[in-house]
């Protein structure tokens, strides 16, 4: 199950995007995403780059991180029952 989550992580992560990329995404989007993926993804740095030059700091969407954070806690607490179930 493990290979299986990490084969799907990596291919849904697919290659680091191109910086460009995030000048049109929202500063909501940016922010939640920065703060819920994890500090290895290979875009960190790029989305910490652009809200460094938009200036933000993200502590508006606080909340909406724990939320999503909560929610993917969640979702693997249900996969891992699943898994465990067989």
């Amino acid at each position: 199950m493990k290979k299986l989550i990490f084969v799907l992580f990596a291919l849904l992560n697919g290659c680091a995007a191109n910086p460009a990329y995030y000048t049109s995404m929202s500063s909501m989007k940016l922010c939640i995403d920065y703060m819920t993926f994890p500090s290895y993804n290979i875009n960190q740095s790029a989305r910490a780059a652009e809200l460094s030059r938009r200036g933000e700091n993200c502590s508006a969407y606080v909340g909406a991180a724990a939320e999503r954070n909560k929610s993917n806690a969640e979702l693997e607490r249900i996969l891992t029952e699943m898994k465990n179930s067989r």
